[in-house]
């Protein structure tokens, strides 16, 4: 009773509300004026989350942002360059100079912070900095990779194994057609670089090229791949197509340079595939969205028998609520996810609910009385389906407060305040409006019945029949899901467009080179930067394991020990030098030049670099690679965190593209097993990370497995809030409606709308994902609210004389009718959209609410005609008895 009558007294309050507002419409309109001056000063304030890893959080997302922050990782841009496909011959000189024009002007852009074509370190960086002062390092492997053993390094540097050598020498020089690696031995006549080249073969990223030359050139000549860094994340949609369009006028300026106007420039990468989704919903979301809202505003004075203008205005409560809501969210907290602003339309489409209902009942009785004793009669009959809707709206949406995700509790939180500002805005400023409209003329006359007429009679005439028929549809879409239920969509690449211009790019990249481009990342981190070294070479076999072979998951892995030899295998090379004495091999090795024909004195320099390579030394780490000049290399490999913690980063390609979940989990699979026979354990959970600080761990991630592990996460979540939704909206329809019967009437079109509507997507072979998996509580939401409005209605006139008035009816059918047409319009036109995500959310909002509309205008009025037929029975039943 204590609660009965709070509730009471609520509705007592806001009937004075509405009475004043009515009374004074200037006082209604000035205060929505200041309500929505303040959600401005609030939405000033906002600061929008757009990096994809900070807004759903997971462990890979915590290890990119680890490692990006230590590395100053940006996602890099693939171009690739191709020769018309009209030109048979192949031409790599003119591909050549090409990508040289090219590199040139997008180092000159200003937006790339490493561009290159080739091999990470030049001939001459390689020579001078690696080979010349520790090339003799690399021969320390007891394995003996290409013969490199410490045995052989003492064979070599002997006087009868320089002799030998050099002659080998001399026999390839005499070879036509050296290629620019072969050259070398021109510079390396002991080819002391023939292991390091070896390691270093990995870093072209597992391309099946050509060997030799700088650039990486395709098997068939037709090709050159270029690589960019970018100096902005992809995640930034203003920094995407900054880089997009630097390339596209690189390109440009490149055939212009060279007047190759036939070759053709593709781009791919995170930019390219961020710059289009970006331009493509966009674009879509303004020519649907536009089109779409227009549709309702003619869809709207057709059902309601309203001018444009005047549909116009009843729409400006429902606009001002979404503001009004979104400016109380920010005003509790700026930081807002961007994922969650897509609510907005959830927003409006819903809040426009209320302006339906309360419009239709005002005007189902035109000659009912002044237009502000009308329009206060459609707020009492109305007010309490509306409060009640909102209220399971909230629930509905409240459940993802639980989730883990910051933005699937920011879309809960934010979509609550606003469908209460939306109700408010129903209540309180649409009153006057109507008042004004209602006076007369074209704007005073009942809806039209959409339909509702005949649905009605269809439901009244033969309730059973239509009961069956939905009872045996229920079975047939209950044996549909439970034959093929619906799946996750596990292919990432159906969340953009079908004709993505950047995987065409992937494509052929692939097609011309072979394996993947996009690497996946092993993050090392370690207590020091000669633990995080350590961790690598234990690895390193590890990998190797896993790479080259054709059933193989990796074609390729790249880390510091690509540059670094193992300490052990260091110290054997050094063991094995330490007979040797400098200035008596330098004398050897320039004797072994002149008698087998080189010009020694050239060589001048080359003989004393290698005898200084020989002398006494310590075993090479990254501070001597720094100190030597290549910490441009070292740095991209391991560094010291501002945490104090070294990390290390290891490159692995996969053989294969990761989009399929199954290629994806082999790969991971694989690579989990070989940190593990390395020793190396993944990271501790944040509220343990003290628990690492004197643990080398290591743990995979890259955009693939971020995306995968989001897409496990949100799906999780939304199983465990679909769940909280069920029962709180199951509470809320008990302490209404309290009969089990009636309960289960008012859920009625959302749970079989929604059942119908997943064995119609499986039929479709539709697949749940990211993007779609948000419109579900929206579908449930409109089923509810139309269960509630017709259950509400019939409740509200059971007791009324002669019982529902066909106007009644009409009024709340209409309401209905509308309510569901808006909404599949709106959302329904997303549908045509080029992008597949946005294009699912289009489809699936259009066969669910279709689902829920049907069934809520044919199966429920059917159900509540068999409740009011049984009671009729009933009351015959009593009184004939009396009679006896």
């Amino acid at each position: 009773p204590s609660t009965l009558a709070r509730a009471r007294r609520w509705l007592l309050m806001l009937d004075a509300a509405t009475d004043l507002t009515l009374r004074r419409p200037g006082l209604a309109l000035a205060g929505a004026v200041v309500a929505l001056a303040l959600a401005g000063l609030a939405l000033a304030r906002m600061r929008p989350e757009t990096d994809v890893a900070a807004i759903v959080r997971t462990p890979a997302g915590a290890t990119l942002a680890r490692a990006s922050e230590t590395f100053g990782l940006e996602e890099e841009a693939f171009i690739l360059v191709e020769l018309p496909d009209e030109e048979t011959p192949e031409d790599p000189a003119r591909l050549a100079a090409f990508a040289d024009a090219l590199v040139a002007e997008l180092e000159d852009s200003g937006r790339f912070a490493d561009v290159r074509s080739g091999m990470p370190l030049s001939v001459d960086e390689l020579f001078d900095r690696l080979v010349l002062p520790h090339g003799p390092l690399w021969f320390g492997d007891t394995g003996g990779a290409d013969g490199a053993t410490p045995e052989r390094l003492a064979r070599l540097l002997s006087r009868e194994g320089l002799r030998d050598q050099l002659e080998k020498a001399v026999a390839t020089l005499s070879l036509p057609g050296l290629g620019e690696l072969d050259a070398f031995v021109e510079r390396d006549p002991l080819e002391l670089h023939r292991p390091l080249l070896a390691r270093l073969q990995a870093t072209r990223g597992g391309f099946d090229a050509r060997d030799g030359g700088r650039h990486l050139v395709s098997r068939d000549g037709r090709a050159i791949l270029v690589t960019a860094s970018a100096r902005a994340p992809a995640s930034r949609a203003s920094e995407a197509s900054a880089v997009v369009a630097a390339v596209s006028a690189a390109a440009d300026a490149a055939r212009a340079r060279t007047g190759e106007h036939g070759i053709r420039v593709g781009g791919t990468g995170a930019h390219f595939l961020a710059e289009e989704s970006e331009r493509i919903i966009r674009t879509d979301l303004i020519v649907s969205m536009t089109s779409a809202f227009v549709v309702a505003v003619v869809l709207l004075a057709f059902g309601l028998r309203l001018r444009p203008t005047t549909v116009l205005l009843i729409c400006l409560p429902t606009l001002w609520g979404s503001v009004v809501g979104v400016g109380a969210f920010v005003a509790l907290r700026p930081e807002l996810a961007i994922l969650s602003l897509g609510c907005s339309a959830v927003l409006i489409g819903l809040g426009i609910d209320f302006t339906i209902h309360l419009s239709a009942a005002a005007l189902a009785e035109p000659d009912a009385g002044d237009p502000t004793a009308r329009v206060r009669a459609a707020v009492r009959s109305t007010r309490g389906a509306l409060i009640l809707a909102t209220l399971t709206s909230m629930a509905a949406f409240g459940a993802f407060t639980t989730s883990r995700q910051a933005f699937l509790r920011d879309m809960g939180v934010l979509t609550g305040l606003g469908l209460l500002a939306c109700l408010l805005g129903a209540l309180l400023l649409l009153p006057p409006i109507l008042a004004a409209r209602l006076g007369g003329g074209p704007d005073a006359r009942a809806p039209r019945g959409l339909g509702a007429g005949a649905f009605a009679r269809l439901a009244s005439g033969r309730p059973g029949a239509v009961l069956g028929v939905t009872v045996l549809l229920s079975v047939a879409a209950a044996l549909i899901l439970v034959l093929a239920p619906i799946r996750l969509e596990d292919d990432l690449r159906d969340i953009h467009a079908a004709d993505s211009a950047p995987l065409a790019v992937q494509a052929r990249i692939a097609a011309r080179f072979g394996g993947s481009r996009e690497p996946l990342q092993i993050v090392v981190e370690a207590p020091d930067e000669a633990a995080a070294v350590a961790a690598c070479h234990a690895l390193e076999p590890e990998l190797q394991r896993l790479t080259g072979g054709a059933s193989s998951p990796l074609r390729a892995r790249s880390s510091v020990a690509s540059v670094l030899p193992p300490i052990d295998a260091q110290r054997r090379a050094i063991a094995a030098l330490a007979p040797l004495d400098p200035a008596r091999f330098a004398a050897d090795l320039r004797a072994a030049l002149e008698e087998v024909g080189f010009d020694a004195e050239a060589l001048a320099p080359y003989v004393d670099a290698v005898a200084g390579a020989v002398g006494p030394r310590e075993p090479l780490d990254v501070a001597r690679l720094r100190a030597d000049g290549l910490g441009s290399i070292v740095d991209r490999l391991v560094r010291t965190g501002a945490d104090g913690r070294a990390r290390a980063l290891v490159l692995v390609y996969p053989t294969d593209p990761l989009w399929a979940a199954d290629r994806r989990a082999a790969v991971l699979d694989a690579l989990d097993g070989a940190l593990r026979a390395a020793g190396l354990p993944p990271p501790a959970p944040p509220s343990e990370a003290d628990a690492d600080a004197g643990v080398t761990t290591a743990s995979v991630t890259g955009l693939h497995v971020v995306s995968a592990e989001s897409a496990a996460q949100v799906a999780l979540d939304f199983r465990r809030v679909s769940l909280i939704t069920a029962i709180a909206v199951l509470v809320v329809m008990v302490l209404r409606f309290r009969r089990p019967t009636l309960v289960l009437l008012v859920l009625a079109p959302a749970a079989l709308g929604s059942l119908f509507t997943a064995a119609t997507l499986s039929i479709a072979g539709y697949e749940l994902n990211m993007m779609n998996l948000g419109v579900i509580p929206m579908v449930l939401a409109i089923g509810i609210d139309d269960g509630i409005h017709i259950v509400h209605r019939h409740l509200h006139h059971l007791g009324a004389p002669g019982g529902i008035s066909e106007a009644a009816r009409r009024a709340t059918t209409t309401g209905v009718v509308l309510t569901s047409l808006t909404t599949m319009v709106t959302f329904g036109s997303l549908g045509l959209s080029r992008n597949q995500g946005i294009a699912s959310v289009g489809v699936l909002t259009l066969v669910g609410v279709g689902a829920c509309l049907l069934l809520s205008v044919l199966a429920l009025p059917a159900a509540l005609e068999l409740l009011v037929r049984r009671r009729d029975d009933d009351d015959d039943d009593v009184v004939t008895a009396s009679s006896g």
